[in-house]
């Protein structure tokens, strides 16, 4: 949730926390906690793995927080009674954000640790109590591999939706279909080593959770090398494109500034957060290719030899080549960066596309890329106003996309609005 949280937002907090709260006291007076053995080795796992988050790079921009702790929540509704289970999520989600909790200010910071409790221990013993009841009627496998893991997650998008639409007074089915895409990551990992933890309980029984919680803690440790690894290239990345831009004084911060233009025009069309992360990554590596043109070329203040831009029309595959090597942008931002050059009717390059046949990722940053450069100084004439910038694109129409050169224009008129 945001910084400053509504007062509705805080009623729904409150109502959650001593909901579950109530729920949880009435079953431990009445029963106790019976696992205590089996529950003590699941808080410690669901500490462990709540404390130790790794990230992971699900698109360019987004770095997921893959948490083993929901997975042990998760068996937690499947190995326990649903008020251990929900105690189980309720102590490893305390435990572990204490920490976070120190280090924030303002009273806000409480209401976002009760709600975070609330909503995982809620979850946690819906998805227990549910799916214990129906396990009694279908294949126990359907319901703890398949059931219990979806409820769960869907629970858990549900609690946030709300309250965020509460909050932030926007529509709740909106904010339920944004939290169930940020955890679509999550589904492509738990879902598989929950399947894989019951087929090894079949045949060794409890035996498997150490086994298991081992075998979690390799497999995020992994990813956690690897995701460094993929980080340290993307820096490397951003290096290159910055030592481009200092070789030319003309064009020092165009990546930049059309990676700006990208990202609000890509907003205009109507797309999607986490999509229009990625063109913007994209459009800010759009020239990276530059990084192996001569100087010669690349500064010459007066026109180009038919030679030297065949050189120039060679940096859309070279940058191409560079992103395909790091595998998050291998399928779409290379691609993007590869064709950002190609014009509607055929006559841009490297491959002459038409049309569709060009991807609108790069078509956006196209027109991103034109408007800069029009509008910027370069060796061989001053830079254009954006009035006139405008004009020469609009001959340009049979070349670049009509509707994101509305959408540039439309971006151009509300920055306009706001400088006034």
């Amino acid at each position: 949730m945001e910084e400053e949280i509504s007062k509705v937002a805080k009623i729904y907090i409150l109502i959650m926390f001593i909901l579950l709260i109530s729920l949880e006291s009435m079953w431990v007076f009445r029963y106790g906690v019976e696992g205590i053995v089996l529950s003590t080795v699941f808080v410690v796992a669901g500490i462990t793995f709540e404390t130790v988050k790794i990230q992971t790079s699900y698109t360019t921009s987004y770095n997921v927080l893959l948490s083993g702790g929901m997975l042990v929540n998760i068996l937690a509704t499947i190995f326990l009674n649903p008020f251990e289970a929900s105690l189980v999520a309720i102590l490893s989600i305390a435990v572990s954000s204490v920490r976070r909790l120190k280090r924030k200010e303002g009273v806000h910071r409480y209401y976002k640790y009760v709600f975070n409790i609330s909503q995982i221990g809620l979850s946690t013993l819906i998805t227990a109590l549910i799916s214990k009841s129906i396990a009694r009627h279908l294949n126990w496998y359907v319901v703890y591999g398949v059931i219990a893991p979806s409820l769960y997650m869907v629970l858990n998008a549900l609690f946030i939706a709300v309250g965020l639409s509460l909050d932030r007074k926007v529509s709740l089915l909106a904010m339920l279909k944004k939290n169930l895409q940020f955890l679509f990551p999550s589904i492509l990992f738990i879902f598989p080593s929950v399947a894989v933890i019951l087929i090894m309980y079949s045949f060794s029984g409890l035996l498997i959770l150490p086994i298991a919680f081992s075998l979690l803690i390799l497999a995020l440790l992994g990813n956690y090398y690897r995701k460094l690894y993929e980080d340290s290239k993307i820096e490397n990345m951003m290096v290159l494109v910055k030592s481009l831009e200092e070789r030319d004084e003309y064009t020092y911060g165009h990546s930049r500034k059309v990676a700006d233009l990208s990202e609000r025009i890509a907003r205009k069309l109507g797309l999607r957060e986490s999509h229009i992360e990625r063109i913007k990554v994209a459009a800010l590596l759009h020239d990276i290719g530059k990084i192996g043109i001569s100087d010669t070329v690349l500064k010459k203040p007066g026109k180009l030899s038919d030679e030297e831009f065949e050189e120039i029309k060679k940096h859309p595959v070279k940058g191409y080549e560079i992103l395909k090597s790091l595998r998050r942008f291998r399928n779409k931002e290379a691609l993007w960066v590869k064709y950002h050059h190609e014009m509607l009717d055929g006559s841009g390059y490297p491959e002459g596309l038409k049309g569709d046949q060009i991807p609108l990722e790069s078509r956006i940053i196209a027109v991103a890329d034109i408007y800069n450069a029009l509008t910027s100084k370069r060796p061989y004439r001053d830079a254009m106003t954006k009035e006139e910038a405008i004009e020469e694109m609009k001959k340009m129409l049979g070349k670049i996309d009509p509707k994101v050169f509305e959408a540039l224009l439309e971006v151009l008129e509300e920055e306009e609005r706001d400088d006034t």
